[in-house]
């Protein structure tokens, strides 16, 4: 028993001894000596370490507050710790196997052309002879907490709270994951998000298993294959995008109500050759405001309301098509008021059309529809086709007020070109005689039951070229012009009344026949 006791003492002794020596200040310089300059060669950069050293169980080797310098002194890349853990299976074949690397709080602060230095560095080092001989091989790596900071001319993107877990397999796989990710470029609104990832690398393949970023409530998720030679892939998406994320990216200034989901493939077809080269098959549901997708498309029309839509965009990003179903509601097309509309919209060759539209508008019903050139709008044209709307709502539309009374016009307006020249139809009939019992104190234009013709407007003239006006008992024809800015008439007519005093009653009623 004595003996166990003293054999278990001296075991103690001897490991407590080695354990010692292992973290002593000897060894870590030693080490120092046999890995910085490795690490220099290998990289380019100055580097160095407060302490190396290594720990028996488990076995791996420590580097405590590493850093590296650039040949200007600046601070390139920091570590408050990084261990490596040793397996003795590779010493036969003269390996050194890492079966596991742990970087804890790593910080790396560098530009583009850092980087290609620093990446044409180790390429070189791998390609010369070593004096080392033993062959050094990484199983996986893990990253705890990292912060990157890369700028490239004006463009600065800033990582936080990055987590990575690399396994460097034959089948490599990576798992990485950050929880702050800021983007910033001159004459742009920051971008701030989060990210998630695991992909597999095959030879020259990349099996994407999971993407998901996340910005200000907007989430992108996407999975696919991508081949490396040639930039070729195929992801399949699922996006659900708030309006407001889309007013901060481009800084726009309307409304930033709702949201737009879309779901599909996204091609990417050899980029090397043409960054054009991605093709969208895309499901498209969602709701905004119609004055806020025009900002982002640099419209300035007056397009508003709120809209739904269900539908789907196809093509190349430089050729694009698109078609949807719509609902706007409390809205305005080119200056008119529309309660409810319901249309097909489609997209193609920089033309945005509105068809089989049906809508409620000034207390009426109407089939709209409507084209519009963009992003710039040298052209647009418009059709509506009204049953039963109110009159006075119509004859502001064309800044008129004929004195008449009010009641339902019916017929159609329609514009086209790069200004608002109105022309058209209508019936005009009075709504309001029906609820007089009297109507002897009206004047000629209050007794107007019905007025049918059409009309032209340019430069803020209204043509009319036939006009049949009826009362009670009169009716007459007319053409002529409205010049509406110098508030001037010009007609000529003719007509035929079965009672004069219709026409000057109520203001002289002494004349009959």
């Amino acid at each position: 028993m004595k003996r166990k006791l003293i054999y278990i003492t001296i075991l103690g002794i001897i490991l407590g001894f080695s354990l010692y020596v292992m973290r002593g200040t000897d060894i870590s310089n030693k080490l120092k000596r046999i890995i910085l300059p490795e690490l220099e060669m290998a990289t380019g950069q100055k580097v160095i370490a407060q302490k190396i050293y290594i720990n028996l169980f488990p076995l791996y080797i420590g580097i405590k507050d590493v850093k590296a310098f650039d040949d200007k002194g600046v601070k390139f890349f920091a570590a408050k710790n990084i261990k490596g853990y040793i397996s003795i299976s590779g010493l036969l074949k003269k390996e050194i196997v890492i079966r596991r690397t742990i970087i804890k709080e790593p910080e790396i602060v560098s530009d583009r052309s850092q980087i290609e230095e620093m990446v044409s560095n180790i390429k070189n080092y791998l390609n010369m002879e070593t004096r080392f001989p033993y062959k050094v091989v990484f199983k996986s790596i893990v990253i705890s907490n990292a912060f990157i900071d890369f700028q490239e001319g004006d463009n600065k993107l800033t990582i936080k709270a990055l987590n990575a877990d690399l396994d460097l397999s034959e089948r490599s796989s990576f798992r990485i994951s950050s929880k702050e990710i800021n983007f910033k470029k001159e004459g742009f609104p920051k971008v701030k998000g989060m990210i998630e990832t695991f992909f597999i690398l095959k030879d020259k393949e990349i099996e994407l298993k999971k993407l998901a970023i996340i910005s200000d409530g907007t989430e992108v998720t996407a999975d696919g294959s991508i081949l490396l030679e040639k930039l070729t892939a195929e992801l399949r998406t699922e996006t659900n995008i708030l309006i407001k994320t889309i007013k901060s990216i481009f800084a726009l200034k309307k409304d930033d109500r709702g949201s737009i989901f879309a779901k599909g493939i996204i091609r990417f077809e050899d980029l090397k050759s043409d960054i054009n080269n991605i093709f969208l098959e895309l499901k498209l549901k969602g709701d905004m405001q119609l004055e806020t997708l025009m900002e982002l498309l640099h419209v300035h029309e007056r397009l508003n309301g709120y809209l739904v839509f269900d539908g789907e965009i196809k093509g190349y990003i430089n050729d694009l098509k698109g078609n949807a179903k719509a609902r706007l509601s409390d809205g305005n097309l080119f200056g008119i008021d529309v309660n409810k509309l319901s249309c097909n919209v489609s997209y193609s060759d920089g033309i945005m059309k509105f068809t089989n539209g049906s809508a409620n508008l000034y207390k009426g019903k109407a089939s709209v529809e409507a084209m519009i050139e963009i992003p710039v709008v040298n052209y647009y044209s418009f059709k509506v086709i009204a049953e039963n709307v109110n009159s006075k709502d119509v004859f502001k539309l064309i800044n008129w007020d004929p004195g008449i009374a009010e009641g339902k016009v019916s017929g159609e307006i329609a514009s086209s070109g790069s200004t608002f020249n109105p022309y058209g139809r209508f019936l005009y009939r009075n709504t309001s005689l029906k609820n007089l019992v009297n109507n002897g104190d009206l004047n000629i234009l209050g007794r107007i039951n019905e007025i049918k013709g059409e009309f032209a407007m340019k430069d803020n003239i209204i043509n009319f070229p036939n006009l049949t006006v009826t009362t009670d008992r009169s009716t007459a024809t007319a053409n002529g012009d409205v010049d509406i800015l110098n508030n001037l008439l010009n007609f000529t007519g003719s007509g035929k009344t079965e009672d004069i005093k219709e026409l000057s009653s109520p203001y002289f009623t002494a004349i009959n026949g």
